[in-house]
């Protein structure tokens, strides 16, 4: 049976516990940011930030205004069509879990284009360069609670 994270965005903070802990597991350097004028940050995802949480403000019935929050990751299609399009097989299926693989990455692009949810990033470095996290393929290969919920202040993330 296919593994999948789901999260309860009804109870995210918005803490970004689960961008720390992406950094952390993948051993990726912090970025330089400045602030936008909202609470997100950073802007968006890049070639070395893999996850993160986006904050969106809204108005509810009688003009109340609360916050709502995403978390912004690679989704792991079944289908994926970054799979589909990538030349080298670099961008492959490992059991139910997409990663892509930095030494087959030449860099042209195709995952950047073809995923609907806008997640792999290419950084400006050519090849080896599309960015794909390994927490969750890591943490279920290891038999263990996937790293997000073990880092996330209210257990939304479950499996």
């Amino acid at each position: 049976m296919p593994e999948a994270t789901l999260i309860d965005v009804s109870k995210c903070t918005g803490c970004r516990a689960c961008q720390v802990a992406c950094k952390a597991w993948n051993d990726l350097p912090a970025e330089s940011t400045s602030c936008l004028g909202c609470y997100e940050n950073p802007p968006d995802l890049t070639a070395n930030t893999w996850s993160r949480v986006a904050f969106y403000e809204v108005e509810r019935e009688g003009g109340e205004f609360a916050w709502l929050f995403r978390s912004v990751r690679c989704m792991h299609c079944t289908e994926a069509s970054c799979v589909e399009v990538c030349p080298t097989g670099a961008a492959s299926h490992v059991g139910d879990i997409v990663v892509i693989d930095q030494e087959w990455c030449i860099g042209c692009g195709y995952c950047v284009e073809a995923c609907p949810f806008h997640i792999p990033v290419l950084a400006l470095r050519g090849p080896g360069s599309g960015g794909q996290a390994t927490g969750l393929r890591d943490s279920l290969s290891l038999g263990s609670h996937l790293l997000w919920r073990s880092e996330c202040a209210h257990r939304q993330s479950k499996r």
